[in-house]
């Protein structure tokens, strides 16, 4: 039988083979990890990837130490992801080399702390906690906040000065402040902070703190995101989002106001906003809005996603290009798609005709399927931001 180490030394990977390796490895590793709630991934799909980037895992693994300079340009790399990808690469394959030569480094560099925050979160850090209270401690408060995210996920509880933390200038400290008090159950604050953070144009630290108030279950919740719904000049897109996932039947006709006030290019993310909040209230009452919004071409492609998440019916595509309307400038005009509808307006229209009358119809529904409040369809919307 070959000695493998021998073999190795003797008939080394060429570097380009592991490089390709990694970034294959490094492409997946993003899609399991920030899109397993898409609306269009099926559990088949997150199946294959899950099984390519094993391979990809493999490929690397059996390298051996050969594979740790392609590892270490990937530690060292500015961007996010492809240094999150590294670490858990690194720390899956050599966790000892991991812990003596790269994790310091990391604990000192911004772009590395971000990347342990996210990485390390798959594995027991038993024998790195100690380590990364003491940096913890002596770090800037993006570091103590990147530190504390992880150790919270963990099940460790912050210090109790971490808290100061949630009050942050620096937005990017807020939002990881918030999810790491949040996930250790220490809520008392959310009330004072919720109507505060809902209208911030920071969608991380809104979706941090909604993440936070749907764990805990809050109350308060629902009354914030209607007030915030019937204020025009405090209306955000992440309060109209949360209110179609906390919200009430009742609450098809305040968001249905809010579409209503929000046409045009001014004023789209509220409007968009607010069409993903009826597709995730998920009551049919909804539906005559949608349909009238599938007319603005600025928001048939939103209004035609919210309308198949209610019914189910995704085979309603549209023929023609979809035309740009006149007049339309700036950015919204530089990034127009005139690829045609994958929900005909018309079509669905006939379509809602012919079937409104059907029972499922008379209760709460995705996809075309009752669905009761409370269940996994509102985690999965809320993970989403829908």
């Amino acid at each position: 039988m070959t000695d493998r180490p021998d073999f190795m030394q003797r008939h080394p990977p060429l570097p380009k083979l592991l490089e390709r390796a990694f970034e294959e490895f490094d492409f997946l590793f993003e899609r399991l990890r920030d899109r397993p709630y898409d609306d269009d991934r099926t559990r088949d799909d997150l199946a294959e990837t899950e099984v390519r980037m094993q391979a990809a895992l493999n490929a690397l693994r059996v390298a051996g130490e050969f594979v740790r300079p392609i590892l270490e340009e990937a530690l060292g790399s500015q961007d996010v992801s492809t240094a999150t990808a590294a670490v858990y690469a690194a720390h899956e394959l050599d966790p000892e080399w991991f812990a003596d030569e790269i994790l310091g480094e990391l604990l000192a560099d911004e772009v590395g702390l971000d990347a342990i925050r996210v990485g390390l979160r798959f594995f027991s850090i038993d024998d790195l906690a100690e380590r990364l209270e003491q940096t913890a401690a002596a770090s800037d408060p993006f570091g103590r906040a990147c530190i504390g995210e992880l150790l919270a996920h963990h099940g460790r509880r912050p210090s109790d000065e971490f808290e100061t933390l949630l009050d942050s200038e620096d937005l990017e400290v807020r939002q990881r402040a918030l999810r790491a008090v949040g996930r250790n159950g220490d809520v008392d604050w959310i009330v004072r902070r919720l109507e505060r953070d809902l209208v911030l144009e920071d969608d991380g630290v809104a979706d941090a703190l909604i993440a936070v108030a749907a764990r805990a279950d809050e109350p308060e919740l629902r009354r914030i995101c209607r007030k915030l719904a019937g204020d025009p000049s405090r209306t955000s897109p992440t309060s109209v989002r949360l209110l179609g996932v906390v919200g009430e039947e009742a609450d098809v006709a305040a968001l249905g106001a809010v579409l209503t006030r929000s046409r045009g290019a001014d004023a789209l993310d509220v409007a968009e906003a607010t069409l993903d909040g009826l597709g995730a209230l998920g009551y049919p009452a909804a539906i005559p809005s949608i349909l009238d919004a599938m007319q603005d071409p600025l928001l048939a492609r939103v209004a035609g996603r919210a309308f198949v998440r209610l019914t189910g019916a995704d085979d309603l595509a549209g023929d023609d290009p979809l035309a740009m309307p006149d007049g339309l400038e700036g950015e919204p005009a530089e990034a127009w798609d005139d690829s045609p509808l994958d929900v005909d307006p018309e079509r669905a229209s006939l379509w809602w005709r012919s079937n409104r009358d059907d029972p499922r119809f008379d209760s709460r529904v995705q996809h075309g399927s009752p669905s009761p409040r409370g269940g996994a369809g509102d985690d999965r919307a809320l993970r989403s931001g829908a």
